[in-house]
């Protein structure tokens, strides 16, 4: 992705109203260097931010106030029909522990993450690097996913890491 562009997408997506303008938001995004398929809908107030690989699939939703950031040279895959609710946060970075140093938070570090489809991601989720979520899977609301998800269960990180078959 290019942040530079990012920027002004996101200048310009300021005065857009929130579920409107769906097609001139998915044409400056793909100028933007991302990867957008057809009936895709990202609300105005989306942030995506960074210089990695962001490819989004078809039909997909994006809700309000949702972050996604992908740091070089990590990538995020959103498959086909994901809904992503929200305040949804999408995370390829983080930072290796250092006790030795004046912070904590040491060198950057990034891994990718792929959301395959069909998958519905609830309201405040957060999807941290190095994650695999596989097909029609649901995470709940506030759930933090730090492993690879299964097809086809609910998880939820909010009560004990619990994962629900869906029958």
């Amino acid at each position: 992705m290019k942040p530079s562009l990012l920027f002004l997408y996101h200048l310009v997506t300021f005065f857009i109203p929130e579920t409107r303008g769906f097609k001139i938001k998915n044409f400056m995004l793909k100028l933007a260097g991302v990867s957008i398929g057809n009936g895709t809908k990202i609300c105005s107030s989306v942030k995506i931010i960074g210089n990695g690989k962001l490819i989004i699939g078809s039909n997909c939703w994006i809700g309000p106030q949702s972050l996604i950031s992908s740091t070089a040279p990590a990538s995020i895959i959103i498959s086909d029909n994901v809904d992503i609710a929200p305040n949804v946060t999408i995370l390829t970075g983080s930072h290796k522990i250092n006790l030795n140093g004046t912070r904590i938070a040491g060198e950057g570090t990034t891994k990718n993450i792929e959301i395959k489809e069909g998958c519905w991601l609830g309201t405040c989720s957060v999807i941290l690097a190095n994650v695999i979520i596989e097909k029609k899977t649901i995470i709940t609301a506030n759930s933090v996913v730090k492993k690879n998800i299964p097809k086809e269960v609910i998880f939820n990180s909010v009560s004990n890491e619990t994962i629900t078959q869906i029958k």
